[in-house]
């Protein structure tokens, strides 16, 4: 019997799906499917069911005791907590959000929890379950199953032959039920073509395009003009920047005139003009060719520029030693000073320029003060009153839909603001995710005044391979796919290899790999970067790791075996901390640390007896990087920034020698081999060199070992590679990537409409 009407061989129910939208997702409440910007995402059973407990209640408090009812009815007090924490910890992730700064789920202490995001809740018409196929109707005096659409069957049932008296007992509520079913399908089409439907002809549209760029372009940074007609970007091309000018409407890209080298360009106010960076000077661009209106040294490269409709432009640099916001005339002349950042303890502080507003008294900036330190705020000239708007934020813009519209970790965020007041009228919402990131400045996108979107999508993560490679250059693939590997490292008994792997835009994991059974343990998984350096007995690692949501990784030795039974061994509030080496002969660890304010990464030592403090080893004005212990623990080598120009050096632990340079024209990522007879190094063209260290210690002349680009690695301070005791070489090989992201430049024009509906008015 059909207990929606009562009547034995009636239609079969027909779920009713309830969604419940926030920001770019879409969550099934009865499913339990979780979509982000139409992309299925992955979340687990008891997660989503926790999540459906929050949405289904927004900003309203929900209780711990009312969650595990809901979810965990039957488990004990301490199950209950621990598997509680832990959903809530997964859903986070999921939705790219953090306790300290909450988007969607708020912890009230020691009660429970509340969803703050916006949630529009949607409740469809009843339809079909995907996997049931066509509707099955029952004949209850025939015995056998109709099947077929439920319009098919109520013409086929008019043009069938009479009914038997039998069968007329049930035909008119059969026939009901058929008409009720068909009215029923076409309600649910036309209340889903009502939701589909484009927008009345005097409504906005909102439209999507690609602009593929030429061949051998990548946006490297972006700009449209405030008119949206025309965009500007900049492109990378062995090491050199350029940039272009393109219209719209148009398929071709344009040499700016004078921006052979011109990089982070920006629109004047009327789109006629454009600046951007050459290696030494603030220039602009137009009809008639071009002019310098500022110098800039040449080795600041923290760009960000706005040109301001109260007559000025306004860009960060580099100015006497000084880093700071400053304005020229667009004619030229004295550069003025805005806004000083003070020296801190914290680490270098850049400001970056955003927005000026109300005719150039109020500042819109963002401040960099590390990965997780990342704030906007605004300064009023006048009376020198300033306040922090996003804890949490990187390039913040006030847009013409009444948004401030900033960046996070690969995602646009956005928030209704006053701009009277200059307070935010509304919790951030993610409205955008998959956005490449413009340096340190924000996103790589920008804003027409009327309302056209530009930006340049996150690139995939890059497929690396992990392979062994002997000194004749053969070469020898591990066992396991592609992925976005950061560090290799081989264990020193030669049987167990450290990875370090990114795994999405924000998480990374450290991994332990059995080479003889090929099994894999997980040893811990982070939203900040990771490396990690093995023990001399080859039980446990040193590595990069946070907790309780810090803003920089410390040091901490993790037992293989046992991996929970993390150890701490530094506390550093404020700069983050890279193992490099572990030596048994020395019973220390050195490490990086960094980046400092004058002096950039640097190198420590942690010793391991006595009192365990660290202490500094090598502090240029440079980044000094890779550092390696030689097997006796009596000397180190490691890499250093001389003027321009990186180099390879060795000294003597724990000090008393001056720095030995052992490469000649150029070298990075330094490695002592396990025998202590030579060391490792890649040349600027990345081919691996070899310096043999003879009986009286002295180095020999480098020679090279492999030919470039053997290997890759992710950044200055990481190696590439890793050597085993048998001498053979582990290492990153080179991303085998598609065409990049950053080839194509997405357009969203109207996309004020879709950022209202994201993000609501009051």
């Amino acid at each position: 019997m059909n207990p929606s009407n009562g009547l034995p061989g009636g239609p079969v129910d027909r779920p009713v799906r309830r969604i419940a939208r926030f920001g770019v997702f879409e969550f099934d409440l009865d499913q339990g499917r979780l979509t982000r910007n139409g992309h299925v995402v992955k979340i687990q059973q008891q997660p989503a069911m926790v999540l459906a407990c929050l949405v289904r209640r927004p900003g309203a408090l929900v209780t711990r005791e009312e969650l595990q009812q809901a979810v965990w009815p039957s488990g004990t007090w301490v199950e209950f907590d621990y598997s509680l924490n832990t959903a809530i910890n997964r859903i986070r992730r999921t939705l790219g959000d953090t306790a300290s700064e909450p988007r969607f789920l708020e912890t009230v202490p020691k009660r429970g929890y509340r969803f703050i995001a916006p949630v529009e809740l949607v409740f469809p018409v009843a339809e079909a379950p995907a996997d049931q196929g066509p509707i099955l109707v029952r004949d209850r005096d025939e015995e056998h199953t109709q099947v077929g659409d439920p319009a098919t069957m109520a013409v086929a049932a008019a043009a069938s032959p009479a009914p038997t008296p039998s069968a007329q007992r049930f035909g008119w509520w059969r026939l009901a039920m058929s008409i009720a079913v068909v009215i029923l399908l076409i309600a649910g089409a036309y209340a889903i073509w009502q939701r589909r439907a484009p927008p009345p002809a005097d409504a906005a549209h909102v439209l999507r395009s690609n602009i593929v760029l030429p061949p051998g372009h990548r946006a490297n940074a972006l700009a449209i003009s405030p008119q949206g007609d025309q965009i500007a970007y900049e492109t990378l091309q062995n090491g050199r920047r350029t940039s272009y000018r393109r219209n719209l409407d148009s398929e071709g890209s344009r040499l700016l005139p004078g921006a052979e080298t011109g990089a982070d360009p920006f629109f004047s106010p009327d789109g006629s003009e454009i600046g951007f960076y050459t290696g030494s000077s603030l220039r602009i661009a137009g009809a008639t060719g071009f002019r310098d209106i500022a110098q800039i040294p040449p080795e600041f490269d923290r760009w960000s520029t706005f040109w301001s409709t109260d007559g000025w432009i306004y860009f960060t640099s580099l100015i006497a030693g000084k880093s700071g916001i400053w304005r020229v005339s667009p004619a030229g002349g004295t550069v003025q000073p805005v806004l000083e950042m003070e020296a801190s303890t914290e680490g270098v502080v850049y400001g970056f320029i955003q927005q000026v507003l109300r005719g150039g008294d109020v500042l819109l900036y963002s401040i960099n003060l590390g990965p997780g330190r990342r704030s906007i705020r605004w300064l009023d000239r006048k009376t020198g009153a300033t306040q922090r708007l996003v804890e949490r934020g990187m390039g913040g813009t006030i847009v013409g839909s009444g948004h401030l519209l900033y960046y996070w970790r690969g995602s646009l965020m956005a928030a209704p603001i006053n701009e009277a007041s200059m307070r935010l009228a509304g919790s951030p919402v993610e409205v955008l995710n998959d956005v490449a990131e413009r340096g340190w400045s924000g996103p790589n996108a920008a804003v027409s005044a009327n309302g056209t979107l530009v930006y340049v999508k996150r690139p995939p993560l890059p497929r690396r391979t992990v392979e062994w490679v002997t000194r004749d250059g053969k070469r020898t693939p591990l066992p396991f796919p592609p992925a976005a590997w950061e560090q290799v490292s081989v264990s020193p008994d030669g049987q167990r290899l450290a990875l370090v792997r990114r795994d999405d835009a924000v998480r990374k994991s450290l991994w332990s790999y059995e080479l003889r059974g090929g099994g894999w343990t997980k040893l811990i998984e982070t939203d900040l970067a990771t490396r990690a350096a093995w023990s001399p007995d080859s039980k446990s690692v040193v590595a990069s790791f946070e907790r309780d949501n810090a803003d920089f990784v410390n040091l901490y030795r993790i037992p293989i075996a046992e991996p929970q039974n993390l150890e701490r061994l530094t506390e550093q509030p404020d700069f983050g901390q890279f193992p490099q080496s572990w030596s048994a002969a020395a019973n220390a660890i050195l490490f990086l640390e960094g980046v400092h304010p004058d002096t950039k990464s640097d190198i420590f030592v942690l010793p391991l007896a006595g009192d365990r403090r660290p202490r500094v080893l090598v502090a240029t004005p440079g980044w000094d990087t890779c550092a390696s212990f030689a097997p006796d623990g009596k000397r180190f080598a490691y890499a250093s920034e001389r003027g321009r120009t990186m180099d390879v050096f060795i000294q003597d632990y724990p000090g008393g020698s001056k720095p030995l340079q052992i490469s000649r024209q150029g070298g990075r990522e330094p490695s002592w081999a396990p025998d202590g007879k030579r060391i490792y190094f890649l040349d600027l063209g990345r081919n691996l060199m070899e310096v043999t260290i003879g009986a009286s210690g002295a180095p020999s002349e480098p020679k090279q070992v492999l030919p470039g680009e053997f290997t890759n690695s992710p950044d200055i301070w990481t190696r590439g590679y890793s050597i085993a005791p048998d001498g053979r070489l582990l290492v990153i090989r080179a991303p085998l990537e598609p065409e990049p992201a950053s080839a194509r430049i997405s357009v969203v024009s109207n996309w004020f409409e879709e950022l209202k509906r994201l993000s609501p008015l009051p």
